[in-house]
């Protein structure tokens, strides 16, 4: 998902999300708004699900809404204040974003704790040789159903989500050494292989990892 300048999102509980910019000249400045489960369970409904609002209209009046957080937090706002903003904002997600209530919630807290699980065993074992069966067999699952799974919490394949895990923890080293050696950072972070480094790198950033580390593009990267 492309944000321009003005844009806004919203990223539910319990979904792993990620942002980048690519560009050296790229500049971000934005808003972020953290409402604990707890308290939307409370006020709006247990397992609500949230999306952007169909009509610009209310896209306009909750952008307008989430810069006046900005401005509280920049002019020490009272708690009063900050307090009648934030139902002011949960009245306007509730009546413009909600899309979905989720049936089962026990069952969707397992499923959330499993996939953290995973992730974790992924971000701690990426540079060993990995595949959809080892892990699923490491975590008494068949393939086919990992991959359901990984699919619908993640938001992108195994595969995808493993080779980002990869290029990102290359892309850190060779920010710290413009002189390292590609094959070896590609190996030594789980590719089989140069040539894939090097495919997966251009797919994501647009040029080849020499060119990136010429042209000086030291993409700061967020990843949750």
């Amino acid at each position: 998902m492309q944000l321009l300048p003005g844009d806004w999102c919203i990223v539910n509980s319990g979904e792993l999300h990620s942002n980048h910019w690519i560009e050296p000249t790229d500049h971000f400045g934005g808003i972020c708004v953290q409402i604990s489960k707890s308290f939307l369970d409370r006020w709006i409904g247990e397992g609500v699900r949230f999306d952007l609002p169909g009509n610009q209209a209310a896209s306009d009046r909750i952008r307008q809404t989430l810069i006046k957080f900005g401005e509280y937090k920049k002019n020490g706002v009272d708690d009063l204040r900050k307090m009648e903003l934030v139902f002011s904002f949960l009245n306007l997600l509730r009546d413009n974003c909600v899309y979905e209530t989720v049936s089962g919630e026990k069952t969707e807290h397992e499923g959330d704790a499993n996939i953290k699980s995973i992730i974790n065993y992924i971000d701690e074992h990426y540079m060993d040789q990995l595949d959809l069966s080892s892990v699923a067999a490491n975590f008494n699952y068949t393939p086919t159903y990992l991959s359901r799974m990984f699919k619908e919490h993640v938001g992108r394949n195994f595969y995808q989500y493993l080779q980002n895990v990869r290029l990102m923890n290359c892309v850190e080293e060779m920010k710290e050494d413009e002189n390292v050696r590609l094959m070896e950072c590609a190996l030594n972070h789980g590719f089989p292989n140069v040539k894939s480094f090097i495919q997966t790198f251009k797919k994501t950033f647009g040029c080849t990892p020499s060119e990136w580390v010429k042209q000086g593009k030291k993409a700061p990267i967020q990843e949750i």
